[in-house]
């Protein structure tokens, strides 16, 4: 590795044992950076740089602390050599995890801030936010933060302070609580040198994954790259490769770990939050939800590894052979409630079945998880979709503080297109599914479900029908109604509903759906819209 010394400014190589002990810096990169090219310019025009200052803060406060080197990943990295920079982010965990001591720079933290504010500069600080910072605070033993005037702020925790010479014991602060609660990494994770803090692997997948899940980078594939050492994994730098880059990713930590974790994203978001199919999540956004899933605690190991025909896992299945949906259930949970994925069983062989994933983890009922069967699946990594949409026109819905929350059968996929409206897009023509249900909720838990059923007319056409109409007698007050602008005996048309080809187009297709204050008279349907916990797919498969 390549270190900066303190007092000459000039650049080192050191490698093996004979690497000294040495300061880092963590920050988020400006405009007007000192790179490693400016350095080797015979004329020291660099230090006109804004970017200059935060090296000369960083080698004054290293010397003060009692170290000779520094690495700062602006200048101590030949970016020009892609060969270098691949190795220098592979490395760059370790090398966190080396020092001796990280200097966090939070340049938009003003002097006076007060860190336990809940509306501080601290807690809304950029560094918090950035991809690549993340390992930055969770790999060293020991992070100081400093303010835009580099005037200390307090530790990551203070367990082992006097590591170094800090001694402004009358301007320090403790900031581990603080920081639990900005990034949602457990206090167990942060306290401590690595040797004595809670070891990373001891967090599940889904759990680190959530961990990145409010943070960006500004290219695509860094998202994948900064989290390597996280997961302590390595692979080739692709960049152009956009989001494989993080499909790659979980392929490499599939390899060395039989987590069902992995496979748990999307829990209780909303449909059109994040990109639907595949059996891999597109982005650590998709594990928002996830830092409360663990695996199960079984005794059964679980193999499961990429095949050139998809994922193949062997879970406890069942099949509802009416819709081709299937459950396949995880060997993980969520504060106790186990967790499956739903499927679309493709093709059925003896022995395992095909199936193709286009629906974020649920809730799975006690009743599916004994009726269900282990076998092997194939779960492909690229779904086919139909060209036809269901276009869905819920404004007034939407406005009364309902979003659709869930489709089913696990094909029929939810995407939001603009605030009031959202698609439901299918992998097979509307016209073959026998059923499409779709699930309208609330912040409060509340919601309801409208049945359709699409009919094939002796003309090219199609018309859409509602089988059962929504109960609003199961919500809390009648206001509700109102608020829709219906009354208990008026009926009101509350979405509007269209078919649509891949290119948006109508062709006249459009009809009213009327949603109204009814019994439903089914008590599968009125149990879901007081269970806010209740999936669809446990409902269907039941009711099969």
């Amino acid at each position: 590795m390549r270190l900066l010394d303190t007092k000459t400014r000039k650049l080192h190589e050191f490698s093996g044992r004979k690497v000294p002990s040495y300061a880092i810096l963590s920050h988020t990169w400006d405009e007007d950076e000192v790179t490693f090219g400016d350095l080797q310019r015979k004329f020291p025009w660099y230090k006109r740089k804004h970017g200059y200052a935060k090296i000369k803060n960083c080698c004054r406060r290293a010397l003060q602390d009692g170290l000779r080197y520094v690495w700062i990943d602006t200048c101590c990295i030949d970016k020009s050599s892609s060969a270098e920079l691949s190795e220098a982010i592979n490395s760059m965990y370790q090398w966190y995890q080396g020092a001796a001591i990280c200097y966090s720079f939070l340049a938009d933290v003003p002097p006076g801030d007060v860190p336990d504010n809940p509306e501080s500069w601290f807690r809304r600080s950029r560094w918090f936010r950035r991809g690549w910072t993340l390992q930055e605070l969770i790999a060293p033993r020991m992070v100081l933060f400093f303010n835009s005037a580099w005037a200390v702020i307090g530790s990551r925790s203070s367990s082992n302070t006097t590591d170094v010479a800090i001694k402004e014991s009358a301007h320090f602060v403790d900031l581990g609580p603080t920081i639990e609660a900005i990034t949602g990494i457990g206090w167990d994770y942060l306290i401590g040198d690595p040797g004595s803090r809670r070891p990373m692997r001891k967090a599940a997948i889904a759990e680190r994954m959530s961990w990145a899940s409010n943070r960006e980078t500004t290219r695509t594939e860094d998202m994948a790259y900064s989290l390597m050492g996280l997961f302590d994994v390595n692979m080739p730098l692709l960049y152009g490769e956009g989001r494989k880059a993080f499909v790659r990713l979980q392929d490499e930590i599939m390899k060395a770990s039989g987590d069902h974790t992995i496979l748990a994203w999307g829990l209780d978001m909303p449909y059109g939050h994040f990109s639907i199919g595949g059996c891999l999540a597109s982005s650590p956004q998709m594990f928002t939800t996830a830092g409360r899933i663990a695996p199960s605690e079984s005794t059964v190991l679980v193999p499961f590894a990429q095949t050139n025909v998809g994922l193949r896992i062997e879970l406890p299945v069942c099949v509802d052979e009416k819709s081709e949906a299937a459950i396949a259930i995880l060997d993980c949970e969520h504060r106790g409630s186990p967790l499956a994925v739903p499927l679309r069983a493709v093709r059925k062989y003896d022995g395992f079945l095909s199936a193709e994933r286009y629906c974020p983890v649920v809730r799975v009922a006690d009743d599916i998880i004994r009726r269900a069967a282990r076998r092997t699946i194939y779960i492909q990594s690229n779904p086919t979709w139909s060209d036809l949409f269901l276009y869905i026109d819920a404004s007034a819905l939407i406005k009364a503080g309902w979003h659709l929350s869930e489709a089913w059968p696990p094909y029929a996929a939810l995407e939001t297109r603009s605030y009031d409206s959202q698609m439901v897009r299918n992998a097979v023509g509307f016209d073959t599914l026998p059923y499409l249900l779709i699930s309208f909720s609330q912040k409060d838990g509340q919601r309801f479900v409208v049945r359709l059923r699409l009919l094939k007319e002796s003309t090219p056409r199609y018309r859409i029908a509602p089988k059962y109409a929504a109960d609003f007698s199961t919500l809390p007050d009648l206001h509700t109604t109102r608020k829709l602008g219906t009354t208990p005996a008026v009926e009101s048309s509350l979405m509007q509903l269209s078919l649509r080809d891949g290119f948006g187009d109508s062709q006249d297709w459009k009809y009213s759906l009327e949603v109204h204050r009814a019994t439903i008279g089914i008590t599968s349907l009125d149990a879901l819209s007081t269970s806010p916990s209740s999936s669809l797919a446990s409902f269907i498969v039941l009711e099969a």
